[in-house]
């Protein structure tokens, strides 16, 4: 049974996030500048909370409207990724730009996440 929640979004300066559920995971869309100004620490109880609510096996990370990340936006990333596969949880992340994919390469997210591009 597919269940739908409302997406949620907020808006911060510069990032909007929004956070829809489907049949066995998530997705947090992220739009704007991911940097330590704008990552709202509220969301990460929010995304944990609704993960486990759900029983969801994944959550997916949409970079399609995401312009920067800094080392503060990439750390979060990683923790984000840590808590999740503690919890046998699958974090992808999804359309990112060349320019923030080479970083990933560069970074070796590619051997930690799974980042993928969804046209």
């Amino acid at each position: 049974m597919l269940q739908y929640i409302a997406p949620q979004i907020k808006r911060m300066p510069n990032l909007t996030t929004e956070l829809v559920q489907s049949k066995s995971g998530l997705t947090l869309k992220l739009a704007g500048e991911v940097n330590a100004r704008t990552i709202p620490s509220i969301w990460v109880g929010k995304i944990f909370e609704t993960l486990f609510q759900a029983g969801a096996e994944y959550l997916i990370v949409d970079l399609l409207a995401v312009e920067r990340i800094d080392a503060y936006g990439l750390r979060f990333l990683l923790k984000l990724q840590k808590e999740l596969a503690d919890n046998h949880v699958e974090i992808i992340l999804q359309n990112p730009a060349p320019s923030l994919h080479r970083l990933f390469t560069i970074l070796k997210f590619d051997d930690t996440f799974t980042v993928r591009m969804v046209h």
